[in-house]
């Protein structure tokens, strides 16, 4: 259903200027998502009839159809399709009509759409960019599906836009008088409101032609100018309406030179647009616009790139020429700097200019010497640029630039560490010693191990020493304090560290058994809490604790104490002080008379 109405609608939204259709008509038609291969030839024709009942001209329907959201590339499927039916078998007073402008002979030339508007913004040129291509600073300008630079149509009539055949102008009458037309340019440059004689606007600004055309209007419309000292009755306003098509020839180092149907808003950057821009040996500099044979413009790439200004970016006129020359000097600039590549450097621009064009160094660049590979008559050479050479320094093409990293060492760091409270890297100040560096982290911690404390120092043959002090009398002022170096480390062991770590065991009828962790004044029911408490067959007689024989004379491993608990985890009273010690293993025996019952079958 969408395909048969589609003419229709489409004509009835071009010509709603004249015919009154509903607002939910208007809205309910979104040109831009209609695909031309989907209409039938059927329906091509029938657009074809509708135009030509309406005294519209092909130009004037893909301005229109343009203004409401139909893309560069469907309009110029459509104007294929109408120039094959028309060769195939259409009269040849219907043919010329549609592709004809009013009252002339001569024809619009039919553009293959992967020649012209195929080009813009949301076709499927995108390609992935080379390495290469990547490294050019500003390539992928042209080549973003997320950046297009088509003209804005709906804003008002720029006041230096030049009219030209195929533009329409909207006058607008309120007052006395009121009324609405609009008048087409021809290709002889004239409009010709009705009743009048043709009026000559070719090469007029539009204030230029508003003047013009109210001046003749006001032969038949006398309230258009004052009369005996009386304010004008009716007032005016001339616009723009439908825009024409310009012809633009954009030729040398792009990706996609040859000639582009641009509309008449359009700007050089929509003419690289349109051609994808410059390619991997075309300048970004010196982008020249040429009209009637003269320069008119040139185009620096790098002021839109980096500053965001479009200077040069003058209006294409029919007939412009954009040529795009091959660079002259290109160097690239690695390592670190905030966008690496490849870039342009103009002439007489120093090496200065060329950092500000990578956006500038990093945080951890070295900014005092770059080092700089150059191709020389016969071979490579290399040359070292100093910091206060860079406004002076002229790249060469071809150039290297890399900018190393700073080294990874501090010039004024020591470091503390361990049992201290504020462990971390601290400035070296001017006599900085250990004392005073140890209140900057806020003193030693209570595990501190006094007896020694250890400075690693670094040699400047890269060899370390490594220097003990005794705490104790460091603090109380026995030895005198030392002073501390760059890049010296404090560490600081506690006492904990020194030490294995303290564990009990517990194994037998509880419910957890196993290794924990001991604790200072910890008894052997704080063990069997700990483990989940006795289980059912727990003996409530005998408990047993091996402990490590610390004493080398006894003839045995270990020493083994007898302990009696009941149910309650109450000890007796005179196994109550007893306290358990590091590495000592519990064992909870099963009571001699507990069996768990067990069941047989007889069959």
């Amino acid at each position: 259903m969408l395909k048969t109405l589609f003419p229709f609608l489409l004509i009835i939204c071009l010509v709603s200027t004249t015919v009154e259709i509903s607002a939910q008509s208007l809205t309910s038609i979104d040109l831009s998502t209609i695909n031309i291969d989907d209409l039938t030839d059927q329906d091509i024709l029938n657009y074809i009839k509708e135009a030509e009942s309406r005294n519209l001209t092909q130009a004037q329907v893909e301005a229109l159809a343009r203004q409401r959201g139909m893309s560069e590339s469907q309009i110029s499927k459509l104007r294929r399709r109408v120039e094959k039916l028309r060769q195939s078998g259409l009269s040849p007073d219907q043919g010329r009509e549609i592709i004809q402008q009013e009252g002339s002979g001569r024809s619009e030339v039919v553009l293959d759409d992967d020649d012209v508007f195929g080009k813009l913004a949301g076709s499927e040129r995108s390609q992935p960019l080379t390495e290469e291509q990547q490294k050019i600073f500003g390539y992928d300008l042209f080549n973003s599906e997320n950046l297009t630079f088509a003209p804005n149509l709906n804003i008002p009539t720029p006041e230096d836009y030049v009219i030209g055949p195929g533009d329409e102008l909207v006058i607008d009458l309120w007052g006395a008088s009121q009324t609405n037309f609009r008048l087409f340019v021809s290709p002889e440059g004239t409009v010709r409101p009705e009743k009048l004689r043709p009026i000559y606007v070719n090469g007029l600004s539009i204030k230029a032609a508003e003047k013009k055309v109210i001046t003749a209007l006001s032969e038949t419309n006398a309230g258009l100018k004052s009369q005996n000292g009386q304010s004008p009755t009716i007032f005016y306003q001339v616009s723009l309406g439908i825009i024409r098509t310009i012809n633009v020839t954009i030729v040398g180092e792009v990706n996609n030179p040859g000639n582009y149907a641009l509309n008449s808003l359009s700007t050089v950057f929509t003419a690289l647009h349109a051609a994808g821009g410059p390619n991997e040996g075309g300048t970004f500099r010196n982008i020249q616009l040429i009209r009637n044979n003269q320069l008119k413009a040139k185009i620096d790439l790098y002021d839109f790139l980096v500053d965001g200004l479009r200077n040069g970016d003058e209006r294409l006129r029919n007939g412009d020429v954009v040529i795009v020359k091959p660079y002259k000097t290109r160097v690239e600039i690695e390592g670190e700097v905030r966008r690496p590549g490849l870039f342009e450097v103009g002439e007489q621009e120093s090496f200065k200019d060329l950092l500000k064009y990578t956006g500038g160094f990093t945080s951890s660049a070295y900014r005092a010497l770059i080092t700089v590979k150059r191709s020389g008559d016969r071979e490579r050479e290399v040359l070292d640029v100093e910091a206060d050479q860079f406004n002076s320094f002229i790249p060469q093409d071809g150039d290297t630039y890399a900018v190393s990293p700073i080294l990874e060492r501090f010039s004024n760091r020591v470091q503390i560490e361990g049992a201290i409270h504020r462990e971390g890297e601290y400035q070296l100040t001017d006599n900085l010693t250990l004392k005073q560096l140890i209140e900057k982290a806020d003193g030693l911690r209570g595990d501190a191990f006094m007896n020694r404390a250890t400075i690693y120092r670094m040699n400047e043959d890269f060899s370390q020493d490594v220097i003990p002090v005794d705490m104790t009398k460091l603090i109380s002022g026995i030895i005198p304090d030392i002073p501390l170096v760059r890049e010296d480390l404090v560490r600081i062991s506690s006492i904990y560290n020194l030490k294995e770590e303290y564990i009990v065991q517990i194994s037998g009828e509880v419910i957890e058994g196993g290794v924990y962790p001991f604790f200072n004044q910890m008894t052997v029911q704080d063990l069997v809490v700990l483990s989940g408490g006795l289980t059912e067959g727990a003996s409530g007689v005998i408990i047993e604790v091996s402990r490590r024989n610390k004493n080398g004379t006894l003839g045995t491993s270990a020493e083994i104490i007898t302990l009696q608990i009941d149910k309650t985890l109450s000890l007796a009273n005179e196994d109550r002080d007893l306290l358990l010690e590091p590495f000592d293993q519990v064992y909870v025996r099963r009571s001699p008379g507990y069996t768990v019952q067990q069941q047989v079958t007889v069959e």
